[in-house]
């Protein structure tokens, strides 16, 4: 079988430099195939370099033949390898730490010693790995839990059954979506489609993503997903939360609720209800009932947060805010404002500008329209902080509305 798979090689570059040892799939490779752990081998199958080949693009292993696609990030050479018997193997790679440099090859060939469904998982593996450090490029993604979560969590789990309607942008007419029944598709920068008819959609990674690493989350958080749809994004902030965390995840439609409660089923620290997240009733089984959180991520556009939202917050939580600013429709221009509570004041900052869905309430033509101003005047980038308390318009206001104001003052 024909697979693509991804082997990082950790290479030493101090005295005697060898290559330590394989990672990621060679291990997966290494436990099929029953092979031993010596240095230079990936279990059974040792990289040769195929000689009269001076770019070094092509590689025979005494099981297979590789054909190398790309090598993302490459420096210089950085070390050599030579396994028992073998021609020596240039390894490249991008600096990883002062005295280790890492690589990861994307190489084309044949397995054998596994069957069909082993080497297709090993295949699937590799392509989440390789989805994780595209959004980690694209996405400017800080946090390696995020990261790692995004290349374990699996997407197609949480989309239904093929065929899969996909978008790289949020659908505007009839055909804008294609169709596939390949799993690999869905591990692009892509948006899949929940309800095609609606526009609806699983929402484009980067983008959500992006949004979770400006949460900064990290294990034992208590996170509150509003709009959760069928929970793929809620299964990534649950990993991350670990064991020791809490997600309390809500959803308004009810199809879309019941599907995520079966998909996040296996997640024991998450809880979904179907019911309308700008309502903060108090609930009986999941983490609301505390009455904090350290993240919010709210996943629908609004014109103004909920007046039970940020009162959730604990000191140091944070939430992400998608304030419409387009014109109306399903799927509105947004300001993605992070807001983070400090000792009793919000800071605050413009984190993107992108298109969402839009929430079924909280939106209000009138802030809309000041919204829509702030992003046309560009003001909204001097957003520093949001006010609560009844005050005067003054200088400072960015976007003045009573109970929510968007302001330039610094919080002190």
């Amino acid at each position: 079988m024909l697979v693509l798979v991804a082997v990082a090689v950790v290479v030493d570059v101090g005295r005697g430099s060898r290559l330590v040892r394989g990672l990621a799939d060679c291990d997966r490779i290494r436990r099929r195939t029953g092979g031993g752990r010596g240095g230079g081998s990936c279990g059974r199958f040792q990289f040769r370099h195929r000689r009269g080949d001076r770019r070094g693009r092509t590689y025979r292993g005494n099981a297979y033949r590789w054909t190398l696609l790309s090598v993302p990030s490459i420096v210089s050479p950085v070390g050599r390898f030579t396994p028992k018997g073998e021609d020596e193997l240039n390894v490249m790679g991008e600096t990883a730490a002062a005295s280790r440099n890492a690589g990861i090859l994307l190489m084309e060939g044949t397995l054998t010693g596994m069957t069909d469904r082993e080497t297709e998982e090993i295949a699937l593996d590799s392509r989440r790995r390789f989805y994780a450090e595209e959004l980690r490029a694209v996405a400017n993604l800080r946090s390696p839990l995020l990261v790692e979560a995004l290349a374990t969590v699996p997407r197609e789990a949480f989309l239904g059954e093929p065929p899969w309607h996909f978008s790289s942008q949020a659908p505007s007419k009839d055909g804008a979506y294609r169709t596939t029944g390949e799993v690999r598709d869905l591990y692009h920068d892509v948006m899949v489609a929940l309800k095609p008819d609606l526009r609806l959609n699983n929402g484009l990674p980067s983008l959500i993503a992006g949004c979770l690493n400006r949460l900064d989350l990290a294990p034992g958080d208590r996170i509150l997903h509003i709009g959760c749809g069928t929970g793929y994004y809620t299964a990534i902030m649950a990993s991350i939360a670990g064991l020791g965390g809490a997600v309390l995840a809500l959803e308004i439609d009810p199809e879309l609720a019941a599907r995520a409660k079966t998909n996040l089923a296996r997640y024991p620290t998450v809880a979904v209800e179907n019911r309308d997240g700008t309502q903060c009733a108090a609930s009986r089984d999941g983490a609301e009932a505390r009455e904090v959180f350290d993240a919010i991520f709210v996943n629908a556009a609004v014109t103004h947060p909920s007046p039970c939202w940020l009162p959730l917050l604990c000191d140091g939580g944070r939430i992400v805010l998608p304030l419409a600013a387009g014109e109306s429709s399903n799927s509105p221009k947004a300001l993605f404002v992070v807001i983070e509570k400090r000792g009793g004041h919000l800071q605050a900052d413009l984190h993107s500008v992108s298109t969402i869905y839009r929430s079924p309430s909280l939106l209000d033509p009138e802030r809309r329209a000041k919204l829509s101003e702030s992003l046309r005047s560009r003001a909204i980038g001097r957003l520093r902080s949001v006010r609560l308390e009844p005050h005067e318009e003054e200088e400072h206001c960015l976007v003045h509305t009573p109970g929510f104001c968007l302001s330039a003052q610094p919080v002190l």
